[in-house]
């Protein structure tokens, strides 16, 4: 096997290695946070009664609006900028992002606050208290799901697991020690939560180097709150609509059949938190991987491997919930909610839903089309609302999981719709210029002509692989090319990397010509260079003629070498002919004529 053969497989090799590794970090970040939060839920449900826990429940499903919005605002955008406009200055713009943060934390401090006395003043002193305390708590949590998120945007998820085991052990420690006094209650849980997330993000940011003071001047400031405002304020919208669908079902079950069944809704879905909460942590990831992939031109190939795997995910864990989920229940809640085990064959259909849904907003997230995605969530949120609400009604405990069933296949539906109506792009560029394409226009089958192409070149050969390769993006092209000069070694190699189904390589050289000027070009410079070209053109007419009888092309493009000057074998063809860009017709004055050969 020749060198040329092997080193895109080792290539191709590292690139897997290096996606399971990142994959297996993110997993385990999300896993250690989610398996720690889910055991505090299951001793919650297990030790509440079920109307506390419903209490519990709603008073927290407000808790994650607020926390939506600051994801919106802060989080979201920093993944997309974080890794492209400011990815040269992470540290300051971190540092700015901090400080959004606070003034976030403290203004939704203050609407919990007032909603705690509020209840205190109605009578209802658990809601009341357990508001008041996620007043303070949250700034803390907050400040921990924005760090754990920065560690994404550096793609070091290592980081946020090595946070994600400090906080596993101050929760899970903490909660034994509360129990073994007695001490464990609702409030008491979410301090330990608060003291937990302190440490765990202060370590993270350290690990980021974060400044303690703001080493970013005004304007700098004013761009990052503009480009957040920009994109955050359809995130944030997007944000709230994720929270109606998701947690509008745990808000008007009471109204028909009590607290008893907020709280069983929540313990049933303590069980497919953990896959929710994975899925959630390869969004992250795929968010900054996306950006980074179309910096290499190959997003469409790096988003359908990423939705394979992640699809694959997400049906193995609904199999092993419909399979295995009514026991679990049993065996987690002492026998409390086994009553309700029957419907839990409804909610494994969400996780490989769920999984769809986030590798799809991934990809639209580092597209820089929030708005499609605030489109998404609108549908999804508008089915709750409506259908939602009628399922609610009229099925009760087993209605309020068809509500987030539908609501997230509608999300899905949408989002594919959003992607299919200008297709998936290989680069951002491509994207933005495929939106300004007509919509239904054909694919055309384009003839080009570029004597010197190699990709990773400047001048001409990367003029010619540059015109090439962009059109095959949305276009059949068929490339005649020179072989020599080393062009075919570099574009074979290219292609066994990157593929493009849609570019075809016909490569032509002169029949007399030695091996030693086709490897090199030896003894063939100036006169002799231009004569070589001539001929070139000359013959590869015959090729183009040619290849147009089989073919059929739509449109013909000379691509190198640039210059009026020389003829171009495509004239020939009778087809459409586009010749440039060229040059070639530039004039110097006489004082430099003694600087030319």
């Amino acid at each position: 096997m020749s060198d040329s053969t092997r080193k895109p497989q080792t290539s191709s090799a590292r690139a897997l290695t290096a996606w399971l590794q990142k994959g297996s970090w993110s997993i385990l970040d999300q896993g250690l946070f989610a398996s720690a939060n889910f055991v505090v839920n299951v001793l919650l449900a297990r030790w509440l009664d079920p109307a506390a826990y419903g209490a519990f429940t709603i008073a927290f499903a407000l808790f994650l609006l607020l926390g939506s919005l600051h994801g919106g605002l802060l989080v979201e955008p920093m993944l997309v900028y974080g890794a492209g406009r400011f990815e040269g200055k992470l540290r300051g713009y971190l540092r700015v992002l901090l400080r959004g943060h606070g003034f976030f934390a403290l203004l939704c401090g203050g609407i919990l606050g007032a909603l705690g006395l509020s209840f205190l003043a109605a009578g209802s002193s658990l809601l009341g208290i357990t508001l008041l305390t996620l007043a303070w708590t949250q700034i803390f949590v907050l400040f921990l799901w924005m760090m754990r998120q920065a560690c994404y945007v550096r793609l070091q998820p290592q980081w946020a697991a090595g946070a994600g085991l400090l906080y596993a052990t101050i929760l899970l420690s903490g909660v034994a020690v509360l129990n073994a006094v007695e001490a464990l209650s609702v409030t008491t849980a979410l301090q330990l939560m608060a003291v937990g997330s302190l440490l765990a993000g202060g370590w993270i940011a350290i690990r980021l180097r974060i400044p303690l003071k703001n080493p970013a001047d005004a304007a700098f400031s004013k761009e990052i709150r503009e480009a957040h405002w920009t994109y955050g304020r359809w995130a944030s919208a997007t944000g709230g609509l994720q929270w109606l669908h998701g947690y509008l079902p745990f808000l008007i079950l009471p109204i028909w059949a009590g607290l008893e069944e907020s709280g069983a809704l929540r313990a049933l879905f303590n069980l497919i938190m953990p896959a929710l909460h994975a899925f959630t942590a390869l969004l992250l990831l795929l968010v900054p991987v996306f950006v980074r992939a179309a910096k290499r031109r190959a997003l469409r190939s790096t988003f359908y491997k990423a939705l394979g795997a992640v699809g694959v995910l997400g049906v193995g864990y609904g199999l092993l919930i419909a399979i295995f989920g009514g026991p679990l229940m049993h065996i987690l809640y002492e026998g409390k909610y086994d009553g309700y085990a029957q419907a839990i064959w409804l909610a494994a259909l969400l996780p490989p839903l769920v999984a769809l849904v986030n590798v799809s907003m991934a990809l639209l997230r580092a597209m820089e089309r929030p708005r499609d995605v605030f489109v998404a969530r609108a549908g999804a949120a508008g089915v709750a609302a409506t259908i939602g609400v009628g399922l609610v009604r009229f099925f009760g405990f087993a209605g309020a999981i068809l509500s987030d069933v539908a609501s997230n296949a509608m999300e899905g539906l949408l989002m594919w719709r959003a992607l299919r109506k200008t297709g998936i792009p290989n680069t951002l560029d491509e994207e933005n210029a495929a939106e300004a394409l007509p919509r239904k226009s054909r694919r055309l089958k384009v003839l080009v002509s570029a004597y010197a192409c190699q990709p990773g070149r400047g001048s001409e050969p990367g003029q010619g692989w540059a015109i090439a390769r962009g059109l095959a993006d949305h276009h059949d092209v068929w490339l005649l090319t020179y072989p020599g000069y080393g062009f075919k070694e570099a574009i074979d190699r290219e292609l066994a990397e990157r593929p493009v189904p849609s570019l075809k390589v016909v490569y032509h050289r002169l029949g007399v010509e030695g091996q030693k000027h086709l490897e090199g070009g030896e003894d063939r410079s100036g006169l002799l260079e231009q004569w070589h070209y001539y001929r070139w053109q000359a013959t590869a007419a015959r090729k183009a003629e040619q290849l147009h009888g089989e073919v059929d092309f739509d449109l013909t493009h000379h691509a190198s070498h640039m210059k009026y000057w020389a003829p171009s074998a495509l004239a020939r063809v009778d087809a459409p002919f586009i010749w440039g860009p060229v040059g070639g017709g530039e004039s110097a004055p006489k004082q430099f004529y003694d600087r030319f050969s």
